[in-house]
């Protein structure tokens, strides 16, 4: 059992760094995790130290060489695995989306409900999952790179969200798109910020009805 259960976890453990590897579109400068335990271990101590820090004092105050020393990492570790702080919150960001993503999609596949999607479908798992620990999502805020969060929203909109009715080759595919990932961020970003004061259910559900109230409302006026 013991022996089964090391070979489950270090499964998981490569199809993270695989997908990561995925995740890492855009930009010059990516972090670049090896797959062993001890890249992934000092990538988690350098995250840890940057969290840390930012309790103390502003993202634009804290210098890298703070974050090593924090962190008890060599230079010569962090820009192995990291080419700068931005690349820090983007990787354990990215890290959190596989989670989400994963577990999105171990629920569609036990759903019978095959039909196409609301544009608030993919809000209820999301407010779900961040309900737990969105410290990632509060330090995005903090050091103003919510883009690291809307990239990862669009990622999981294209894979996920049941737009296939809309052709590839359709122009308003990428409006679809991008409408979904800014209500998505939009809703996550205000949730946060308001302290998560409404359970997801109830907010999935409150806002629901009130797009589906406004839908109805502008219909009726065309």
């Amino acid at each position: 059992m013991i022996r089964l259960f090391r070979k489950v976890s270090i499964c998981y453990d490569n199809y993270i760094v695989n997908t990561l590897n995925l995740y890492r579109t855009g930009g010059a400068k990516l972090y670049h995790i090896k797959d062993d335990k001890r890249s992934k271990r000092s990538a988690r101590f350098i995250y840890l130290a940057l969290d840390s820090l930012l309790d103390e004092k502003n993202y634009d105050k804290i210098s890298i060489t703070e974050v090593i020393q924090r962190s008890e990492v060599g230079r010569a570790t962090f820009y192995r695995n990291f080419d700068s702080l931005d690349d820090v919150l983007k990787y354990e960001c990215d890290r959190k989306f596989i989670e989400l993503k994963t577990s999105v999609q171990s629920k569609n596949k036990n759903s019978s409900n095959k039909s196409k999607s609301h544009p608030l479908t993919l809000i209820l798992p999301f407010l779900e999952y961040w309900y737990q620990d969105s410290r990632i999502i509060e330090l995005l805020l903090i050091s103003n790179n919510r883009n690291i969060l809307i990239n990862n929203i669009e990622q999981i909109v294209m894979e996920l969200d049941k737009i296939s009715f809309i052709e590839n080759e359709n122009p308003i595919l990428s409006y679809a798109v991008n409408l979904r990932t800014y209500i998505i961020a939009s809703i996550i970003l205000t949730w946060i910020t308001n302290k998560k004061n409404i359970t997801p259910r109830d907010l999935h559900k409150q806002l629901t009805i009130h797009f589906d109230q406004t839908i109805m409302i502008n219909n009726k006026h065309e």
